[in-house]
């Protein structure tokens, strides 16, 4: 018998050599596997403890789901290389994802909910933390200074938020809401704020040194009160009707910003960018410092200063507190709801000019014309309006409390249901002026107010010495305790009045009689 009957499965050199590549094919397989199930226990790791307590667990089921699967392959099954092929392609897709992410995608966004668990928690140190689109609004972080340097708060909402102290330096606020924010002493070094809405937020000592502050809306902020702005980037920002008085604006990018109706008394723009800037109706005066070539002429700023031009300009609404426009032509300005406390008008000619609600506390206009203007309900409390030409002028419901109006020409002049309580209106004249309704207990003394209309006026207790109250309307006036001494009140129409206790002596009655 031959040794090949003897031996039915003798291996040939190519069978052997068949087995051995199969062998090394699998061991291939079992290679693969093992590098990619290392990579996902990794992986798995990593997002476990990055990740934990996280919407975000979805992805770390995923992968928990995926490694199970591989455990349970037959590594002797045809198909495991294709698998372990399928998944390296995979991780290779993963990795070029991963690549082309940016920072604020590989930095897990902390949403608000979370945010506020950290907080309550103690944590204070919020630096590189991707807090895009959070929202903070009105809420309080000034109690315990928080770090937010490096943050990521694109498009956060932070109105109405309180940041005294908070360090916000280097943030990402690009597009962010911080409209009515408070920014105390905030640090906003090279902060991004591009974009960034900021109407109406509150600064005072903040830091905003080298920040981008470019297309950012300002309209109304005041940075008046020692804001940090060394290079800072107002490239294309509205600061339209701001308060931007004594601000250091020195080396400042201002290309292109609205400054339009701003306040820029004592400004510093040394060597600032203000090309192509909109100062249209700004006010500045002569502490003001501009570039050396800044063309003030094309600006249409208007000039706050003594003997000044601006007659027909627009000044509503304007914080002008203790100007000095002494002498100016203000004829026809419109001064409505203006702040001007404590400015010195002495001697200008204000015309038919607008000052209907406007604050004049504690203001001096001696000699100051305002012929035919309008001061209704103005405030004019201890104003110094001594010889000062009212003629004509509307000052019903005005407010004239403390007000000194000695020698102060009222002739024609509309004061009904004005307040004079304690002003001094000695020597005035008010011939024909329209009182009714008034409440006066001030000095009237030596003043003239023939045919003026003091119909239910309420004299009490006021004093009328030597007044001339010719042809005068007294109807129902209230004339108790009034000191009418020497008085002339012939053809004046008492009709009603109320003079109980009043002194008349010397004075000339509407008969033309002479009180004892």
């Amino acid at each position: 018998m031959s040794n090949s009957e003897l031996d039915p499965v003798r291996e040939t050199p190519d069978d052997y050599r068949l087995l051995v590549s199969q062998v090394e094919q699998l061991q291939q397989q079992q290679n693969v596997l093992v590098k990619y199930l290392t990579e996902l226990k990794r992986r798995l790791d990593s997002l476990s403890e990055q990740f934990d307590n996280r919407p975000e667990l979805q992805q770390i089921t995923k992968l928990q789901d995926a490694l199970a699967r591989l455990q349970e392959l037959n590594l002797t099954q045809s198909n495991t290389f294709s698998l372990a092929s399928d998944l390296n392609n995979q991780f290779i897709r993963d990795d070029l994802d991963t690549d082309d992410r940016t920072d604020e995608d590989t930095e897990l966004n902390i949403t608000t909910e979370e945010f506020w668990q950290r907080y309550n928690n103690g944590q204070r140190n919020f630096s590189g933390c991707n807090l895009a689109q959070i929202n903070l609004s009105g809420e309080s972080l000034n109690a315990s200074v928080c770090n937010f340097t490096h943050a990521n708060l694109v498009q956060a909402n932070l109105s109405k938020a309180n940041l005294s102290l908070v360090n916000l330096s280097h943030s990402n606020l690009k597009d962010a809401q911080l409209c009515e924010a408070v920014l105390e002493q905030t640090n906003l070094t090279e902060a991004n704020l591009e974009n960034t809405d900021l109407r109406q937020a509150i600064f005072s000592k903040t830091k905003l040194g080298r920040a981008n502050l470019s297309g950012a809306n300002l309209s109304g902020v005041n940075l008046s009160f020692q804001v940090e702005l060394e290079e800072t980037n107002f490239s294309r920002a509205n600061l339209s009707k701001g308060n931007l008085q004594k601000a250091n604006f020195y080396k400042v990018n201002l290309r292109e910003a609205n400054l339009s109706r701003a306040n820029l008394l004592a400004t510093d723009f040394t060597e600032a960018n203000l090309q192509d800037a909109n100062l249209q109706q700004a006010v500045y005066d002569l502490s003001t410092i501009f570039p050396e070539d800044f063309d003030l002429t094309a600006a249409e700023a208007y000039l706050i200063a003594p003997s000044t031009v601006l007659s027909k300009a627009n000044l509503a609404g304007y914080d002008l507190k203790e100007v000095s426009l002494t002498k100016a032509d203000l004829r026809e300005t419109n001064f409505y709801t203006t702040n001007l406390t404590g400015a010195n008008l002495s001697e200008a000619n204000c015309d038919r000019a607008n000052f209907s609600a406007a604050n004049l506390n504690g203001a001096i206009m001696l000699q100051t014309s305002f012929r035919a203007a309008n001061l209704s309900e103005a405030n004019l409390k201890y104003a110094n309006l001594i010889a000062a030409n009212l003629t004509e002028a509307n000052l019903s419901r005005a407010s004239l409390e403390g007000a000194n109006l000695t020698a102060a020409n009222l002739s024609h002049a509309n004061l009904q249901n004005t307040y004079l309580n304690k002003i001094n209106l000695s020597g005035a004249t008010l011939i024909q002026a329209n009182l009714v309704g008034i409440v006066f207990q001030g000095n009237l003394s030596g003043a003239d107010l023939s045919e003026a209309n003091l119909c239910g006026a309420n004299l009490s207790q006021a004093n009328l010495s030597a007044v001339n109250l010719v042809s005068v309307d007294l109807r129902g006036a209230d004339l108790r305790n009034t000191n009418l001494e020497r008085a002339n009140l012939a053809g004046a129409n008492l009709s009603g009045a109320n003079l109980e206790s009043a002194r008349l002596s010397g004075a000339t009655m509407p008969d033309g009689s002479i009180h004892e």
